[in-house]
């Protein structure tokens, strides 16, 4: 993977909810008291994403019959528990 500092960067705003809010927070937390360090939302939502690449780039994600928002993710959670 190319370093951070070199990749370009872009702005994503994007609407999420007060429960959304909250398990991202509840992660952060998580990480830092099993003896990681606390971190930001930004970095849990660009790991969740690049281990979606992850599936992507191995063939693995199978987004058949995927339409809306819960299709997704069933399709996503699929695809993780096929990826060996």
């Amino acid at each position: 993977m190319e370093d951070r500092n070199e990749e370009a960067v872009y702005r994503l705003n994007i609407p999420v909810t007060e429960d959304i809010i909250e398990f991202l927070h509840k992660v952060s937390l998580r990480a830092k008291s099993s003896g990681g360090k606390k971190l930001y939302k930004t970095t849990i939502l660009r790991g969740f994403i690049e281990a979606i690449q992850d599936l992507e780039n191995e063939g693995k994600l199978d987004l058949t019959g995927a339409k809306d928002v819960d299709s997704l993710k069933s399709c996503i959670i699929n695809s993780f528990k096929n990826f060996s």
